[in-house]
């Protein structure tokens, strides 16, 4: 009698599915992954492991100098291109030892940090991030950065700037009576050449925004304006021609009014975002953490119009686990523009780097799930990042972790100078019958080498069960 031998074909795609059964994925989406761990969509099709991170400043540079001894986590890392020299600059801040202030500090390639003059005290006490916006106006290019404890600070490659209820605007005296009741955003943004705040812990349903062309100048009588939420500020992001901003269970926008300002309009009552930092665009989307998985707002076919369907249907399990067990207000996030690809970040200074965990998501025009694709990360242990382009346009990513050091990514084959590991799973597969087992004879594996790797295969029999052989 014959050997009934049966070949199976199982192309590597789908991404990562925690939610559908193993009988449904074995008969439809055999290459989805029900572990899959350091992989991304790769362009080439299958699944491609992560590039690696390396320091920021080629050695183990700690955010820190003689005179300024840096201690605990990077509190915020930013890239900002200065336009009076154009040049990239790298900035961080971190906690200044045996003091409750911290300090901004710049990367001199190959020397290592340098603290900055701000001119001014920055209180660390209850500051677990600091949060930044790039804009340019017509005098060049400038950064805002925001804690939720002290005032706003703007930098503008040649000064520093802090802005106060109590100053009259401009340069000169910058800030303005709309800064009264919010000194201490923990959040900005820019629209339509205006800055805004909010998230001031004192007025938390509160945004405020400057003067137009004039991120200087916060008085009412120079166009500046509050604007009332009736809900806490979570996040404020623009998408498109509107600024969309966040509570935990609604989302309003600001539109831009000739007479107004900006009038606020309601998105809905229903759905909001549970993680301040998760918020970012990609893909063409604007995203965000639900209480029931990864939301988009995005653009509709019809005109002000704005759909919010769950992109993460696949890894609901996931999402779950995630809220349930992680604290996350440590959750941070960073965009590569390049690859539509999203990665968050969520672990906090308890957990060792190589256990520090994270979820990957990329957008892939052909894939099913909406066109997104989902993985999961180990061993990026970021409590601050960023991601942007430098003067030559060059894409950058950084972040920084509970350490103190900052790492560049998607450099190098390795993490730093530990090796990568990178896990893919298949589901369980029957071959068309759950009862019947099956003799593996021959197991080709096709892969695409970018370098020098190992690769370990096992097989897990009848479910797992450990009386198998």
């Amino acid at each position: 009698m014959p050997d009934r031998i049966q070949s199976q074909r199982i192309i590597c795609q789908g991404g990562l599915n925690t939610s559908q059964n193993f009988l449904v994925l074995s008969e439809t989406a055999p290459g989805a992954a029900t572990r899959l761990v350091n992989y991304e969509w790769s362009v080439s099709g299958g699944y491609r492991r992560i590039n690696g991170y390396d320091y920021a400043d080629s050695v183990a540079h700690e955010v820190t100098n003689a005179t300024d001894v840096g201690t605990g986590p990077v509190l915020g890392i930013f890239g900002f291109v200065n336009s009076t020299s154009n040049t990239f600059e790298l900035i961080a801040c971190r906690k200044k030892n045996g003091t409750s202030n911290y300090k901004f500090y710049k990367l001199n390639a190959g020397v290592g940090w340098t603290s900055i003059n701000t001119g001014t005290t920055q209180v660390a006490t209850n500051v677990t991030r600091v949060r930044s916006e790039s804009f340019t106006d017509e005098t060049g290019n400038k950064i805002a950065f925001v804690d939720g404890v002290n005032k706003p600070l703007i930098y503008d490659g040649t000064s520093w700037y802090q802005l106060s209820a109590a100053n009259l605007g401009g340069s000169g005296s910058p800030g303005g009576d709309q800064l009264t009741g919010v000194n201490n955003p923990s959040v900005v943004t820019y629209f339509k050449k205006t800055l805004f705040f909010g998230g001031d812990p004192a007025a938390p349903a509160i945004a405020i925004y400057s003067a137009p062309d004039d991120p200087f100048t916060w008085t009412a009588a120079g166009g500046a304006g509050q604007l009332p939420m009736g809900f806490p500020i979570v996040q404020m992001k623009p998408f498109r021609d509107e600024n969309y901003i966040f509570g935990i269970s609604a989302i309003r926008k600001a539109l831009a009014d000739e007479a107004a300002g900006f009038v606020l309009q309601d998105v809905t009552n229903n759905i909001g975002c549970i993680a301040r930092d998760s918020v970012t665009e990609v893909g063409g989307n604007l995203i965000f953490l639900s209480p029931d998985g990864i939301r988009p707002v995005a653009g509709t076919s019809n005109i002000g119009d704005v759909h919010l369907s769950l992109l993460s249907p696949s890894i609901q399990n996931t999402i779950k686990n995630i809220i349930t067990n992680y604290d996350l207000t440590e959750l941070n996030v960073t965009t590569i523009r390049s690859k539509s690809q999203f990665r968050y970040f969520i672990s906090d200074s308890s957990i060792p780097q190589a256990s520090a965990y994270g979820l990957i998501g990329a957008f892939n025009t052909f894939a099913g799930n909406g066109g997104w694709e989902f993985g999961e990360l180990m061993g990026i242990h970021s409590n601050t990042s960023w991601s942007g382009y430098d003067e030559d346009g060059v894409e950058r990513i950084f972040h920084g972790n509970y350490a103190g050091i900052v790492y560049e990514q998607e450099v190098g084959n390795s993490f730093a100078t530990a090796e990568i590991t990178a896990i893919y799973t298949t589901p369980y597969l029957d071959f068309g019958d759950t009862e019947i087992r099956k003799l593996f004879r021959t197991l080709n594996i096709f892969i695409r080498a970018e370098g020098a790797l190992t690769i370990s295969v096992s097989a897990g029999y009848d479910w797992d069960r450990t009386t198998v052989l």
